[in-house]
């Protein structure tokens, strides 16, 4: 789950797909915000597996990580990445825990 999930979807979403989104389009600071609504529609949308309300919860969660690489010091700057890893990860693992205690099963 930490290197599926959280390290692979953000390298993809917010280390790729984020950045270079916002270096092909016109405006500075607009760039950014409007990449980051983008690829955060698009994380939703790549979880249609978990339904509606799912898509909506992971693309509002893909616009805290991406909120998160911002306050960490700019999507290009090394390292920025690792602090939306965790935030993915911590993300994870709280719905993981909560679907254990909860008794139900991920897996159908």
């Amino acid at each position: 789950m930490w290197g599926s999930a959280a390290l692979g979807e953000e390298i993809i979403f917010r280390g790729v797909i984020l950045p270079d989104l916002a270096a092909r389009l016109p405006f500075r600071e607009g760039s950014w915000i409007l990449s980051l609504l983008v690829t955060s529609l698009l994380f939703g949308l790549s979880h249609f597996y978990q339904g509606g309300s799912g898509m909506a919860g992971t693309a509002v969660a893909g616009v805290i990580f991406g909120s998160v690489i911002r306050r960490s010091g700019a999507a290009l700057q090394p390292g920025a990445l690792w602090a939306a890893v965790f935030a993915h990860g911590l993300y994870d693992t709280y719905g993981v825990v909560t679907l254990f205690l909860r008794g139900t099963s991920a897996v159908t």
